[in-house]
């Protein structure tokens, strides 16, 4: 039956792919007996699992669960794998059973990765952005552009607000970041985006571009928290287009700029991974084994020949992903597909990108997390100089802590939030294409890096 399975799914990627979502299967339960034993009452624990066993549960409890908080490990039994999970901060379902020889263990209904901060972790993160190198225009009359991520609200850089002005801030290095804070004065933008610096962007042969983040055509003032995309970057852009209509002719007014990320975990690293085909020393498995110098090659793939592709699988269980980063060997995809299963079904979320390089990571991140149990890379064309195509690594991300899983299959919702690619293109016109409204585009946003003139305060 599995093999069947596989055989359907993968026909339906090679026809188009035309993404249906049908309706969930239900599973019919016997009528219950008059004389019922008391289903024990669900728990859910969060903490690391490690292999371990007991004398009192032989066969059963292979598993210990060393809890968040420090308090003593629970014994953990389950008939799903969780070879995958080893050494994981989880958070699991299930229900308490008793040992034949004496106390009890946690039979598991349900797993997922999840950060033990994850409650706390945003409000506990450090502001990425204090103290860092800011640039302001060379022509903006206040000089003190160090004022908006000093830590002091009392502070603020101004821009006259009667054309568009712009600063950005150099974390120093690269960041993951997932949020945003900016804390306006007495006049603030009523149009703005927020840009990140993508290295990795081709434009016009020239390497780099401003990716578009976040844009807002209404700003409020006051304190805005914005919540992007978990990406990995090192300079960030604020593009003040104009203020308000009841603010027409006030200067912009920045009192703080506050940056906040988190560190992800790698969903993909050792699990469970399939492929269409494979080389005898290139297997699938060295795609998701940690390692940049190891790689998995499959067959190469052209208009004209079946795709190649590439799955990490968790049925029976469930991930919760929010960013796909692929790292290619250099037999690379030109065009290729991302997929996602859930229960059985295709979801509706699907990135198609195109992508001209092998050096550089390809990242698609989005801002609600997906919960899956297949995550499919599936290559339509590679380059023709290589008798292959091959991924040197593989990296699926949790949500960034705090975050909620987006669990519908409703296109309309799959993508309600913003989806940012670096490194690589989201195929234009595609349904998955939601990066941002044309107007952001409409309104001069940047483009280059903006070096020239420029001051570092």
């Amino acid at each position: 039956m599995a093999g069947a399975r596989t055989f359907a799914a993968c026909a339906a990627l090679a026809g188009g792919l035309a993404v249906l979502v049908a309706a969930p299967l239900h599973t019919t339960h016997a009528a219950p007996s008059q004389q019922q034993t008391p289903t024990p009452a669900p728990v859910t624990l969060s903490g690391t699992l490690r292999r371990g066993s007991s004398p009192n549960c032989p066969g059963v409890a292979l598993w210990r669960l060393e809890p968040c908080d420090g308090a003593a490990p629970s014994l953990i039994g389950s008939s799903l794998s969780l070879e995958s999970y080893a050494d994981l901060e989880v958070t699991l379902t299930g229900r308490t059973r008793s040992c034949t020889g004496g106390g009890s263990y946690v039979d598991v209904t349900g797993i997922s990765p999840h950060p033990c901060a994850a409650a706390t972790a945003i409000a506990a993160d450090p502001n990425l952005a204090l103290g860092k190198p800011v640039s302001i225009p060379a022509d903006n009359p206040d000089r003190n552009g160090a004022a908006i991520n000093d830590g002091d609200p009392a502070t603020a850089w101004r821009a006259p607000g009667d054309k568009a002005s712009w600063l950005y801030i150099d974390l120093q290095s690269e960041r993951n970041v997932h949020k945003f804070v900016l804390r306006w004065g007495a006049g603030h933008a009523g149009r703005f985006g927020i840009y990140m610096w993508d290295r990795a962007a081709r434009v016009n042969g020239a390497n780099g571009d401003w990716s578009a983040l976040y844009y807002n055509p209404s700003g409020k003032g006051g304190d805005e928290t914005i919540v992007v995309p978990a990406i990995r970057a090192q300079v960030f852009l604020l593009y003040l287009v104009a203020p308000p209509a009841d603010q027409a002719g006030m200067d912009f007014e920045l009192r703080e700029w506050e940056v906040y990320g988190a560190e992800l975990t790698n969903l993909a690293r050792g699990h469970h991974v399939e492929a269409s085909t494979e080389r005898p020393l290139n297997p699938a498995a060295f795609a998701v084994d940690g390692s940049t110098d190891t790689a998995w090659h499959g067959e190469p793939a052209s208009a004209s020949s079946q795709p190649t592709w590439l799955r990490v699988v968790y049925s029976p269980l469930q991930a919760e992903i929010s960013a796909v980063r692929i790292l290619w060997d250099a037999g690379y995809a030109n065009r290729y597909r991302v997929h996602f299963r859930a229960g059985g079904q295709w979801l509706a979320a699907q990135f198609p990108i195109e992508n001209d390089q092998y050096n550089e990571w390809n990242v698609i991140s989005w801002r609600s997390a997906l919960s899956v149990d297949e995550v499919w890379i599936v290559v339509d064309r590679s380059e023709v100089t290589h008798d292959y195509v091959g991924i040197r690594e593989l990296e699926l991300n949790a949500q960034p802590p705090g975050q909620t899983a987006f669990t519908s299959l409703d296109p309309r919702r799959a993508f309600a939030d913003d989806v940012v690619v670096t490194g690589a293109r989201l195929v234009r016109g595609a349904a998955a294409d939601r990066v941002l409204p044309d107007s952001a585009r409409l309104d001069g946003a940047p483009s280059g890096w903006p070096l020239a003139g420029d001051d570092l305060r």
